[in-house]
Parts: C-alpha cells; sequence; structure tokens
C-alpha cells in the first residue's frame, strides 16, 4: 500500500535542526532496535526427496514445513502498538471473516517457498479490466522482504527504487500486479514497479492462486522466490541460517469498495508499513545441512 509522508522539518535555526535531528535518527534507530517484531522460522527441505510444485494447493508441503506457520486477522491477540509490532489493520475490516490469513514459509537452500491460507467473506476481482485496474484495489496478497536488512523507515516513493534489497511481491487473485513494487513481474518501469498488465513473470518468482468457495471463500497463494540475487533485480542474495526483514499484508475489496482496508503481519498498529522496513517482521532461514563426506552414511543427513 502507498501512504505517509514525514514530519517536515523545523529549519528556523539549522543549529538546532542539526541537534534535533540527529536525536531524532538515534532515537529511531534504537526504537527499531529495541521494538519487539514477530518472527516466523523458515525450515530447510531438501525439494530433491520432498518437491514442491507451484499449483496453489498444500497437498505437497510436509508436515515439517507446515509446522511453523503464522497467523493473523483483525481483532487477534496480536495487535501491533509502538512497543511491540503486530497485526496492523488499517481502513475497514469489520472482523476475523474479512480476512484471515496463515503464511508457511520453508526454503531448499536456492528458493523459497510460501504458502498463504487466506479466509476472505467476499470476492472481489476486476478481471474485466485486463489487469489495467491497481492491483491493491482488489483482494491481493503482498509479501515484502528487506533482504539487506536495512531496516528503514520511510523509504522515498518508489521503494523498489530508492532501496536497495527492497520487494514487494505482490499479487491479486486474478495475477494482477500493476503498481507493486516488485520487479519480477513481466512488465515494470526502469526503477522497478510493474506496470499495467503486469503480471508474475513465472521465471525467478512463480505463483500460482487457487480459489475455492462460495462465499466465504479460500484464497491459497503459493510461491517461489530466489534466494540468490539475480543480475537486474533489486532482490539481494539471503543465506540460510541468517535473519532478513519480512512482512506479509492482505488488502481486501468488497462490493465494489476498492480498497475497503488493508491488514499487515507485523506494524505498529496505526501506519501503513509498506515503505517501514523499520516496523516489519523477522524471518529465519534455517542452516542447509552438511553434505556428508561419506557417502555411505547419507541417511544420517536424510
Amino acid at each position: 500500500m502507498k501512504l505517509t509522508s514525514g514530519f517536515p522539518p523545523n529549519r528556523r535555526h539549522a543549529l538546532t535542526a542539526i541537534f534535533i535531528g540527529s536525536f531524532v535518527l538515534t532515537l529511531a534507530v534504537s526504537s527499531s532496535a529495541q521494538t519487539p517484531r514477530p518472527e516466523i522460522f523458515v525450515p530447510y527441505l531438501d525439494t530433491t526427496l520432498h518437491p514442491i510444485v507451484i499449483d496453489g494447493s498444500s497437498s505437497d508441503w510436509p508436515a515439517e514445513s507446515l509446522a511453523h506457520g503464522v497467523n493473523f486477522y483483525p481483532g487477534d491477540a496480536n495487535p501491533g502498538s509502538s512497543t511491540q509490532y503486530g497485526t496492523t489493520v488499517l481502513g475497514t475490516m469489520s472482523g476475523r471473516a474479512d480476512g484471515e490469513v496463515t503464511i508457511y514459509l520453508t526454503h531448499d537452500g536456492n528458493s523459497l517457498y510460501l504458502l498463504a491460507v487466506i479466509y476472505d467473506d467476499l470476492l472481489e476481482q476486476r478481471t474485466s479490466e485486463n489487469n489495467a485496474n491497481e492491483a491493491w484495489k482488489e483482494d491481493a496478497l503482498h509479501i515484502y522482504i528487506d533482504s539487506t536488512n536495512a531496516q528503514r523507515a520511510n523509504i522515498p516513493d518508489p521503494p523498489i527504487g530508492n532501496q536497495p534489497g527492497y520487494e514487494q511481491f505482490g499479487v491479486s487473485t486474478d495475477y494482477n500486479c500493476y503498481t507493486e513494487n516488485c520487479d519480477f513481474t513481466t512488465l515494470k518501469t526502469a526503477r522497478g514497479v510493474a506496470m499495467s498488465g503486469a503480471r508474475p513473470d513465472q521465471e525467478h518468482w512463480l505463483a500460482s492462486i487457487q480459489i475455492t468457495g462460495t462465499g466465504p471463500y479460500t484464497y491459497i497463494f503459493e510461491e517461489r522466490i530466489p534466494l540468490q540475487e539475480v543480475a537486474g533485480h533489486n532482490l539481494r542474495t539471503m543465506t540460510p541460517g541468517q535473519s532478513y526483514g519480512f512482512n506479509a499484508e492482505f488488502v481486501d475489496s468488497d462490493a465494489g469498495v476498492y480498497l475497503q482496508g488493508w491488514m499487515f503481519w507485523s506494524g505498529n498498529g496505526r501506519l501503513d508499513v509498506w515503505n517501514y522496513e523499520s516496523m516489519w517482521g523477522r524471518m529465519t532461514l534455517e542452516e542447509t545441512p552438511p553434505i556428508p563426506s561419506d557417502t555411505g552414511n547419507w541417511d544420517l543427513y536424510r
């Protein structure tokens, strides 16, 4: 989502402004470092033994990859605040029926796999517009990654063009990516923002979406995202055993209201944190197991 601009500095006294600015910056960095934030563990999966097909189904996700999911919805027990980041709802989302999200992550050392299960009372697609409308003005999922751990606040628009490592893997239920800050799409500006008609490139960023029900609905988003930097893209290499900034957002449009409400997994309860890496949660990639030197004992590592 797009929102917010910072307060203009007081320029009446240059020295005072410099002092105050330095103090505020120090305070912001300190706050960012100290404020508890939600975390998600990303287990390692050997996909040569347990392949995951990106088809919008959870049937090939083994139990160990589904053991560390996170769940959030309006009114849950983890609300975001200035003292602890958590579920942040903006606009109008009347309750759990308006959007409940469960996120699972796993990795194989080369790719990050995502499975999102979303429950929503009303499905809002604008298929007749052929992805010419903004993707965030219909039901959509945004996955945010800070692959450089910049933890930057209030990144100028567009974040993907102003902050290395920033990616917003945003796609609607009908594969629309228009205006999303993701350069893994079929059409994008020179700065990486998805253009009208853009969809996931289905090469480096694979995405499949399945919708079931007649109201309420279930949306299943299944995606594969590279862990290694891809030439010409803003994402940077992410190493197993390390942690990185991560956030998830569900945007909800209902009955012709574009946009009705939107909800982040991690935020301070009041700001639209799409460009506030400083308030995102963390994902920790499990280390990849060592390659055994004795192939006869390979089973010990499986």
